[in-house]
């Protein structure tokens, strides 16, 4: 894989992380979240609220089964950092940057590289996969009843199904991830840690900013 391939890949990566970051920002805003309680409990409002939520949740779903596709084909980390440049073609390719525009003292990146390849390790191991992929192929990609994806993992034991922190989970280490990548590709900073958190910090302050829809709708 060259380097134009990889900055396609890489920048197909982050366009999916862009939105997920978003998403993923919602649904934290959402979980065990008080003033939701107080805003719609009791009122019929609250219906499209769901619809909204369950819709973000399966985009979400869908995001982390893509970002951790295994076909030869896709665009997911598996198969970029399959390919991707070990730490001393990196920081060459730093360096050389550096150089040609006349930067001194470039990154030593070494630190920054064990940290991703041990995010990068922690996130392929995280127990949500299996259930998160079985979801994918069963119901929202396609409608089947007893799917590969499923034959293969019950072949190493019981899928256990994942909660919304599991999916929250994966998929803030996830992006996470696609940054950290980006930023020893190219050097642009990894935006999504602040993207989060500001993004949850808007969410938030929707529905502070909410009134109580029961107490509405008993006046219409």
């Amino acid at each position: 894989m060259n380097e134009a391939e990889i900055d396609t890949k890489m920048n197909a990566l982050r366009q999916d992380a862009d939105q997920a970051a978003s998403q993923l920002a919602f649904i934290r805003s959402n979980i065990d979240n008080p003033v939701i309680k107080d805003r719609l409990d009791g009122s019929t409002s609250g219906y499209a609220w769901q619809v909204a939520k369950a819709g973000v949740e399966q985009s979400l779903i869908l995001y982390c089964a893509r970002a951790w596709d295994l076909s030869r084909d896709a665009i997911s980390l598996p198969i970029l950092m399959a390919r991707f440049p070990s730490l001393a073609d990196v920081k060459k390719k730093r360096d050389d940057w550096h150089k040609k525009m006349g930067i001194a003292n470039a990154p030593a990146l070494d630190t920054e590289y064990a940290a991703f390849a041990a995010a990068y390790k922690t996130a392929k191991e995280h127990d949500a996969h299996a259930h998160l992929r079985v979801l994918r192929s069963e119901h929202f990609a396609h409608r089947v009843l007893l799917s590969r994806d499923r034959q293969k993992f019950e072949a190493s034991g019981p899928i256990i199904d994942a909660t919304i922190n599991d999916l929250v989970s994966l998929a803030d280490q996830t992006v996470r991830i696609v940054g950290d990548m980006g930023y020893l590709w190219d050097g642009l900073v990894n935006p999504y840690p602040d993207m989060i958190a500001r993004s949850e910090g808007y969410c938030r302050e929707f529905w502070e900013h909410l009134p109580v829809y029961r107490n509405l709708e008993k006046s219409d």
